[in-house]
């Protein structure tokens, strides 16, 4: 598998998404539209461009907060894009041969976006450590590894004294930068 930097994988999954949206609009064009079909139809168009451009917008983000929220957009999306091609398949709206090749690029894209939006979830959420009942304090992911690690080694004895020491460097900690 090729190894994208950020740019390039923005690019590929803007070029992607805007994909997934034409191939929806151009294959619920040639549906026959009646009255009991109009809406599904125009949901299934409506969440299928929206994906594209939520990410569009994510990738234009100026935070990483933003960056954070679109991504759940999309993913919500994405979620209801498959809903409705899986619904249109089943009444018969649309054939298995229409409607597979989109539900499967609509999964990949779902596990694509799933991935992302776990990720950024696990890098913002804070730990909490609870190892002793009258000890609980929340922390960054990477401090509260680092701190495990460091209770894990140190004598007991020695907590008392050493750990209010070894939270008072938190600020000198480097910041975490994933790889």
């Amino acid at each position: 598998m090729k190894r994208y930097d950020i740019h390039e994988f923005n690019q590929a999954m803007r070029v992607r998404t805007r994909n997934f949206a034409v191939q929806v609009f151009r294959i619920t064009g040639s549906l026959p539209l009646t009255a009991l079909n109009r809406d599904p139809v125009k949901q299934l168009v409506r969440c299928a461009s929206s994906v594209a451009t939520n990410y569009y917008s994510a990738t234009r983000g100026r935070s990483e907060a933003e960056y954070y929220s679109k991504i759940c957009i999309v993913v919500e999306e994405n979620d209801e894009a498959i809903f409705w091609l899986d619904f249109l398949r089943e009444t018969g709206v649309m054939s298995d041969d229409q409607a597979n090749p989109l539900l499967a690029d609509a999964d990949e894209l779902l596990r694509i976006f799933s991935s992302i939006k776990k990720k950024l979830k696990l890098k913002r959420t804070p730990t909490t450590i609870s190892k002793f009942p009258y000890f609980a304090i929340s922390l960054p992911r990477y401090l509260a590894t680092s701190l495990l690690r460091y209770l894990a080694t140190s004598p007991p004895r020695y907590l008392a004294t050493s750990l209010p020491r070894y939270l008072a460097t938190y600020d000198s900690f480097p910041k975490y930068r994933p790889p």
